[in-house]
C-alpha cells in the first residue's frame, strides 16, 4: 500500500543461485506457488486472509520522499511521513495472504502469500512487531506505522530476481535506547549472525509468471516464537523495494491491521446473572494453574467483575491444559452457581452446584480464545425472630347469693405480674355482667361472668411466656356483699 524506502536486507547474488528451498519439517501449508482467492496456503483449516492493496496506475499512501525509507530507520520518521506515491509495477503489490497456525508439535508457522503487477527485480518481504502500531487505519495520515518498533522485532526478506526463494531473517536491536537493525556480516551469507541469517526453516516458491509467491516459515524453529514461552507480534507489514541491499527503497508496503501472530492463549471471563440481572456486586475471580506460569513470573490472575454479561479479556497466557477458575469472593444476595469454560466445541464444567461430572482444570491453546463463564443468582435468606402472644380469659363463678328481686352485680377482671395481684397489671380491666340463675327472694342461687361475654370477647393479651394472676371483683348488690379474688393464676409458656 506503500511506496518507501523501507529495506535494509543485504542480499548477496551467493543467494540468488538457489531458486526454490524445502524445509523437511511437515508444515501445515502447502507451497506449490499457485496463490488464487480460492487456492493459497490450502491450510485444513481454511484459507488465508486476503488483503488487497491499490494497483496499477492507482496511486496509495506511502512514505514520503525525503524521509527515512529505508527498513532500519523508517521507525523515525516524523509524522507526517506518508504521502500519496505510484509504486513501480514490479514493486507494486496488489494483494497479499496471511495466515498463521500452529502445529502438533507446538510449532508456529506464518503463511506468507503475494502478488505483484508485473515481474522484474526487487525484494518482497514481510516485518513482525511486537509492539501494536496503535494506529487508525482509517486515518494513517497521523501515525507512522513503524513507530513502535522494539529489541527483537523481525523482518523475512527474500530476492525477486531470478525466482530465487531464499529467505533472509533480520532482527532488530534496542542499542542504547534506539532500535536499530545490526548490519549483516560482509561475507554473509557464507557468515551469518543472530541479526543476519538466512533461514532454514522456511518453504517458498514462486509462479511461473514470477508475478506470485508464497512462503511458509516455521517461525519457532527460526527462534522467532518459542517453545512454551508466550510471544505476540502484534504489528504485521508486508512490503516490498527495489533491491537487496540496506540502502534500498521500499516501494509499497500494504498497510492493514492484520491479526496479531501468536503462541499465547487468550481467556475471557464473563458474569452471568440468572436472575435480578439488573442489581451489581463484587464477584472476585482467580485464574491459575494446578502447577506452573500463567506467564512468566506470574502464578495468577485476578479480577473483579460487577454486573451482568461483564466480561474480562486476560491476554498472553502461557498455553497449557491445566488452567483453573474459581470465584473467590460473592457479594450478597447472590450464591455460585456453574463455572465453565468452552474450547473450540468442548466445555469443561469446573464447578456445579448440582453436583455433576465435574473436570479440575482446563486448557489454554496458542493463538485461540477459552470462553469461561461464571453463573450466580440472587437468594434470599430471609431471618426473623418470633413475636408471641396470647390472650387469657377467664370466668368468676358465683355460688350462694342470696336471690332477691334487685339481684344484679358486675364482675371486673384484672391481670397482674406478681403474686397476690401485686406488680405490673397487663392490659386493662374488663368489667362484665354477672348472669344470675333465677330463683325464688330468699334462696341461694349461682352467677357467671366471663372475659368471653359478647361484650369484652377478646379477652386479655399478654406479651410472651410467664406467670400471671387473675385478680377478679364482683360488684355485690344491696343484699350481696362485694367479693374480690386473687387466688388463681396462669402458667403461659411459648416455644419457638
Amino acid at each position: 500500500m506503500r511506496n518507501a524506502r523501507l529495506v535494509t536486507i543485504a542480499l548477496t547474488g551467493a543467494l540468488l543461485i538457489t531458486a526454490s528451498a524445502t524445509y523437511a519439517q511437515t508444515s501445515p501449508f502447502s507451497i506449490d506457488g499457485i496463490v488464487t482467492d480460492t487456492q493459497n496456503s490450502k491450510s485444513p483449516t481454511g484459507a488465508a486472509q486476503k488483503v488487497g492493496d491499490p494497483s496499477g496506475a492507482s496511486k496509495e499512501l506511502g512514505p514520503k520522499n525525503g524521509s527515512p525509507q529505508q527498513l532500519g530507520d523508517i521507525h523515525t520518521a516524523t509524522i507526517p511521513m506518508l504521502a500519496d506515491t505510484n509504486p513501480n509495477s514490479n514493486n507494486d503489490l496488489n494483494a497479499v495472504w496471511t495466515q498463521t497456525e500452529q502445529t502438533g508439535d507446538g510449532h508456529t508457522w506464518l503463511y506468507y502469500g503475494w502478488s505483484r503487477d508485473t515481474a522484474g527485480t526487487g525484494i518482497i518481504g514481510i516485518e513482525l512487531e511486537k509492539k501494536d502500531a496503535t494506529c487508525n487505519y482509517a486515518n494513517l495520515l497521523a501515525c507512522n506505522p513503524w513507530k513502535n518498533r522494539s529489541d527483537g522485532d523481525v523482518a523475512f526478506v527474500w530476492d525477486t530476481k531470478g525466482g530465487a526463494t531464499v529467505i533472509v531473517k533480520r532482527i532488530f536491536r534496542e542499542v542504547n535506547g534506539a532500535v536499530v537493525l545490526p548490519a549483516c556480516p560482509q561475507s554473509f551469507p557464507t557468515v551469518t549472525s543472530t541479526e543476519c541469517s538466512v533461514v532454514s526453516a522456511a518453504t517458498a516458491k514462486f509462479s511461473g509468471d514470477s508475478l506470485r509467491g508464497e512462503a511458509a516459515i516455521d517461525l519457532t524453529a527460526e527462534g522467532i516464537v518459542p517453545l512454551n514461552q508466550c510471544t505476540t507480534f502484534s504489528n504485521i507489514i508486508p512490503f516490498s523495494g527495489t533491491g537487496n541491499s540496506d540502502s534500498a527503497d521500499i516501494k509499497d508496503a500494504v498497510l492493514n491491521d492484520f491479526p496479531p501472530i501468536t503462541n499465547c492463549g487468550v481467556v475471557k471471563v464473563m458474569k452471568v446473572l440468572l436472575n435480578l440481572t439488573s442489581l451489581t456486586g463484587t464477584f472476585d475471580y482467580k485464574v491459575n494453574r494446578a502447577s506452573g506460569e500463567v506467564r512468566p513470573g506470574e502464578t495468577q490472575v485476578t479480577g473483579t467483575l460487577t454486573k451482568h454479561n461483564e466480561e474480562h479479556e486476560i491476554v498472553d497466557l502461557t498455553p497449557g491444559t491445566n488452567y483453573k477458575l474459581d470465584e473467590t469472593a460473592i457479594s450478597s444476595p447472590f450464591v455460585k452457581v456453574r463455572i465453565f469454560c468452552t474450547l473450540g466445541t468442548t466445555t469443561y464444567t469446573l464447578f456445579d452446584s448440582t453436583p455433576a461430572d465435574n473436570v479440575a482444570a482446563f486448557p489454554v491453546q496458542a493463538g485461540l480464545t477459552t470462553y469461561c463463564t461464571i453463573e450466580n443468582k440472587a437468594v434470599g435468606s430471609p431471618g426473623g425472630s418470633t413475636l408471641q402472644a396470647g390472650r387469657l380469659n377467664d370466668s368468676l363463678n358465683l355460688s350462694n347469693v342470696l336471690a332477691h328481686a334487685a339481684l344484679a352485680g358486675t364482675a371486673s377482671f384484672s391481670l397482674w405480674t406478681g403474686q397476690g395481684c401485686t406488680g405490673t397489671q397487663v392490659g386493662s380491666t374488663i368489667t362484665t355482667d354477672v348472669s344470675f340463675v333465677s330463683a325464688t327472694d330468699g334462696q341461694l342461687t349461682t352467677g357467671i361472668a366471663s372475659t368471653l361475654n359478647v361484650n369484652n370477647g377478646l379477652g386479655i393479651g399478654v406479651p410472651g411466656s410467664g406467670t400471671y394472676y387473675w385478680k377478679v371483683e364482683y360488684s355485690g348488690d344491696s343484699i350481696n356483699a362485694a367479693k374480690s379474688f386473687c387466688t388463681e393464676n396462669t402458667v403461659i409458656t411459648f416455644t419457638d
